[in-house]
C-alpha cells in the first residue's frame, strides 16, 4: 500500500467522527452551517500539513521508535558510565553501554539494542563517522 493512501486511511476515522459531531451540532441548531464547513476544512488542511512530517514513518519498511535505531551509529555527548547521552543525527538519546564499560564523550558508538526508551550501545570498532 502506498504511503499517501496509508496516511489517508489513517485520517478517515477522525474526519468521519468530526463530520458526525459537526452534523449533529448543526442539526440541533448549535452551529451554523458555514462554521461547520469551516471547521471541517481546517481539519483537512491540518491533515494535509501534517503529511510531510509523518510520511517517513508510514513508508513501507520503516521501523519507527527505538527499534529503528538498531545498528545506527552515534557520538557520545556525555560520558557513559554506564549511562549518559548520545547524539544520533540531530536527536539526543539516553544510552547505556553494553557490558557496563565507561565510554568517553566524543567516542563513536553503535546501537545494539534498547531497553524501553534507553538505547544500549557498544564502542564502534570502525569509528569513521557517526550517522
Amino acid at each position: 500500500m502506498s504511503t499517501p493512501l496509508r496516511y489517508i486511511l489513517l485520517q478517515l476515522p477522525g474526519l468521519a467522527f468530526l463530520v458526525t459531531v459537526l452534523w449533529w451540532a448543526h442539526h440541533l441548531g448549535y452551529l451554523p452551517f458555514g462554521v461547520a464547513i469551516g471547521i471541517a476544512t481546517a481539519w483537512v488542511i491540518k491533515d494535509v500539513a501534517m503529511y510531510p512530517l509523518t510520511r517517513r514513518v508510514l513508508a513501507p519498511g520503516s521501523t519507527p521508535g527505538v527499534r529503528g535505531l538498531h545498528g545506527r551509529r552515534g557520538r557520545v555527548l556525555r560520558t557513559l558510565n554506564p549511562e549518559g547521552l548520545i547524539l544520533i543525527g540531530h536527536e539526543r538519546w539516553l544510552a547505556r553501554s553494553a557490558g557496563e564499560q565507561t565510554l568517553q564523550a566524543g567516542l563513536i558508538v553503535t546501537v545494539i539494542g534498547s531497553d524501553g526508551m534507553q538505547l544500549i550501545v557498544t564502542d564502534d570498532p570502525d569509528p569513521a563517522q557517526a550517522d
